[in-house]
C-alpha cells in the first residue's frame, strides 16, 4: 500500500506517531490548503445543507453521508491512509436485524461506537470501525454532529491499530489499556482544536471520559499522568477517578465485622 506524506507507518510508538501526525496538520493550518478549501466548496460544515436537500430529509444515519465525512476526514487528518483497503465503516440501527447487537453495545455498555482491528491470514492489517444509532438527541444536527465526533473517535483508534508498529498498553508511549493513551490523546486534541477554529465544525471527541476510563483500566497513578501535555479538564478527571477509587476501597469497618461473622458460620 502506498503510505502517504505524514502517515506514522514505521513508528514504533503512539507518541512518535502524534508527533507526526501534529506536524503534518500543522502544515495545513498554516496555508492555504486545497483540502480546506474542497471541505468549504461543498459545504461540508454545514450540516443542515447536507442533512436537508432539495430531494427530502436525510436521516443522520445515512450510511452515505458518514461514508462521505469518513473519506473527507481521512484526507485532511491521516494523509488518506484510510480507505476502503484497510477500513470498513458499519451503522447499527435500533430497529432491523442488528437490534440485539445494537441494545448489547449501545444499551447496556453505553457506547457510541468503536474500532476493532484484525489481521487475517495474508497478514494485511484490517479495521472495522462500528457507528451506532442515536436515539435520545433533540434534532437531526445534534445527532449528526454526535455521529462525526466519534467517526473522528474510531478512525483515530484504527490509524493507531493500523500503522503504529509496536502497540503496548503502556500509557506513556503505547496505546493504553482501554485505547486512549497519551498519543491518542494528543491526536484527538489537535482534531478536536482544527475541526473548531479551521473547518467550522465543532465536534465532541469524547476525550474526558475517554481519559477517565483509561486511568480506572491501567490503574496508573493520577501523579503519573502528564495532564499537561493532554489538553483536558484536569480538575474535572481527578475528581471523577478519586471518588471512583474511594468506591472501590473496602471499608475498614466492615471487614472487620465480617471476619467473625464468617468464623461463626464456619462453627456452626
Amino acid at each position: 500500500m502506498d503510505i502517504p506524506l505524514g502517515c506514522p507507518f514505521g513508528h514504533t510508538t503512539c507518541w512518535d506517531t502524534a508527533d507526526k501526525f501534529i506536524c503534518r496538520l500543522n502544515g495545513i493550518w498554516k496555508r492555504d490548503n486545497r483540502l480546506v478549501r474542497e471541505w468549504f466548496s461543498v459545504r461540508s460544515n454545514d450540516l443542515d445543507y447536507q442533512l436537508f436537500t432539495p430531494w427530502g430529509i436525510r436521516a443522520a444515519e445515512d450510511h452515505y453521508i458518514l461514508q462521505t465525512y469518513f473519506y473527507a476526514f481521512s484526507k485532511i487528518f491521516f494523509g488518506d491512509a484510510l480507505n476502503v483497503q484497510n477500513c470498513l465503516l458499519r451503522v447499527f440501527l435500533k430497529d432491523g436485524k442488528h437490534e440485539r447487537q445494537w441494545y448489547d453495545v449501545r444499551c447496556v455498555k453505553k457506547t457510541l461506537g468503536r474500532s476493532q482491528p484484525f489481521t487475517p491470514s495474508n497478514g494485511v492489517k484490517f479495521a472495522v470501525i462500528d457507528i451506532y444509532q442515536s436515539t435520545d438527541l433533540p434534532n437531526l444536527n445534534a445527532t449528526l454532529r454526535q455521529y462525526l465526533g466519534t467517526l473522528l473517535h474510531e478512525m483515530t483508534h484504527a490509524y493507531l491499530s493500523l500503522f503504529v508498529l509496536q502497540l503496548t498498553s503502556e500509557f506513556q508511549h503505547g496505546e493504553g489499556t482501554a485505547g486512549h493513551g497519551s498519543g491518542w490523546m494528543r491526536i484527538t486534541y489537535c482534531i478536536e482544536k482544527f475541526c473548531s477554529q479551521v473547518l467550522g465544525l465543532p465536534v465532541d471527541l469524547n476525550r474526558t471520559f475517554s481519559l477517565e476510563r483509561e486511568i480506572m483500566a491501567s490503574g496508573i497513578a493520577l501523579r503519573d499522568v502528564p495532564f499537561c501535555q493532554l489538553d483536558v479538564d484536569t480538575a474535572a478527571v481527578k475528581k471523577y477517578v478519586e471518588e471512583r477509587r474511594a468506591l472501590m476501597r473496602p471499608n475498614p469497618i466492615v471487614a472487620q465485622d465480617v471476619g467473625p461473622s464468617l468464623k461463626r458460620q464456619r462453627q456452626n
